[in-house]
């Protein structure tokens, strides 16, 4: 089984803090899938603004950022399995839909989010992921359709170059 560290994320990963949102990661050899895990905590940008909660619900982890945690875990598996493979001048991988997600209950600050995610149909140009995230042995979240699509950089316009 091969694990990543927080050191061997940011290696692999574009993004920075605070939109880095995957901690540590675990992939069994030669599957398709993996589990990659993020903390919750009260220091995030999330709640900056929330100084004295009157209820427990004003803590809930936004959606967002959950569905982010979950693309960027899937985002590290299709890296580490060399699907969706491009060339960075002619093309760029995009999530381009996030379709049939459950939320089944809400995390919180404390929360070590863990996000099981699966592989369930790769070709060159595009995948879909299914999986779920738990708090503990707290169902957050079901994933049923995340699909991923390698798309030409001239497909936006003006190019690369104006980002």
């Amino acid at each position: 089984m091969n694990t990543f560290d927080s050191l061997e994320i940011l290696r692999l990963m574009p993004q920075r803090y605070p939109m880095l949102l995957v901690d540590y990661m675990e992939m069994p050899a030669d599957e398709n899938r993996c589990v990659a895990f993020k903390n919750i905590t009260l220091n995030e940008p999330c709640y900056r603004q929330i100084a004295q909660p009157a209820a427990r619900n004003a803590l809930a982890y936004p959606l967002a950022l959950l569905a982010e945690s979950f693309g960027q875990g899937a985002g590290m598996l299709l890296a580490q399995r060399g699907i969706l493979e491009q060339d960075s001048q002619r093309s760029i991988v995009v999530f381009g839909e996030f379709a049939d997600i459950e939320i089944a209950d809400n995390a919180y600050p404390g929360d070590r989010l863990k996000h099981e995610i699966q592989i369930d149909f790769a070709s060159p140009r595009m995948a879909q992921l299914s999986g779920t995230t738990w708090a503990a042995d707290r169902l957050i979240a079901t994933y049923r359709g995340v699909k991923v699509f390698r798309v030409p950089v001239t497909a936006f316009a003006g190019g690369a170059g104006d980002a």
